[in-house]
């Protein structure tokens, strides 16, 4: 029997227990006072610069509020629970872990680079959105003819969920201006290289599904498929 919300499998789980743990650990550490943890993980571009590279990885464990966790946790376990079956735990991982160091070293570099649109190297990234994100840019290329509800009521293929988170991430960069979109953007393209071969073609794709497979799937009618957790 189907469920809405069906357990992840072990690697996904794994990482939504640890995300979660990481939260009430960084918690505990503000409450008693104590922000060396969020100073010494949190992705500063200026620090990055400096040498301090396991900021690119260290600061998806840090999350801005209870909302802000519970977003990335939505968008790794939705994504995440089919990737997992169509890849494996290890190449899950494996993109997991790029996607959040590419989103970081977007983030590292913009500021630099895009002075104009007022980024500062000196301004904070937390969160694990670049990996999120990047989850959901691998299921939308692998299941691109896949039809999904965006909020339960809006019917969208698999591209189209990709193109139009696109173009809000082009809007909100444009209209905040700070260093977190383009960790998203460091996110989306690092699982867009990854995904299509052009990271490493032959290490990468050697092992990889054919984009838009869809293994021990029953098509209905009108071409939707049975798994309730996607519609």
């Amino acid at each position: 029997m189907r469920t809405l919300f069906p357990p992840p499998p072990p690697l996904l789980k794994r990482v939504l227990i640890t995300l979660v743990v990481a939260y009430f650990v960084q918690g505990l550490f503000l409450r008693l006072g104590h922000t060396a943890l969020m100073t010494s993980l949190e992705l500063m571009p200026s620090n990055v610069i400096g040498g301090q590279f396991w900021r690119l990885l260290s600061y998806g464990l840090l999350h801005g509020g209870l909302w802000h966790l519970v977003g990335n946790l939505a968008l790794l376990y939705f994504f995440g629970l089919e990737l997992e079956r169509l890849l494996g735990a290890r190449k899950l991982l494996h993109l997991i872990l790029w996607t959040t160091a590419g989103g970081g070293i977007v983030a590292t570099l913009a500021p630099y680079l895009l002075r104009f649109m007022g980024l500062n190297p000196d301004q904070a990234v937390i969160g694990a959105s670049a990996a999120g994100l990047g989850l959901l840019t691998a299921w939308c290329l692998y299941y691109g003819n896949r039809t999904i509800s965006l909020f339960g009521i809006l019917p969208l293929l698999g591209r189209q969920l990709l193109f139009g988170v696109i173009i809000l991430e082009v809007l909100s960069s444009v209209g905040i201006g700070n260093s977190s979109s383009a960790a998203h953007f460091g996110g989306m393209v690092t699982a867009w290289l990854m995904v299509t071969g052009k990271w490493h073609p032959r290490r990468w794709q050697k092992r990889a599904p054919k984009r838009n497979a869809r293994p021990n799937l029953r098509v209905l009618s009108g071409g939707q498929d049975q798994d309730p957790w996607v519609h």
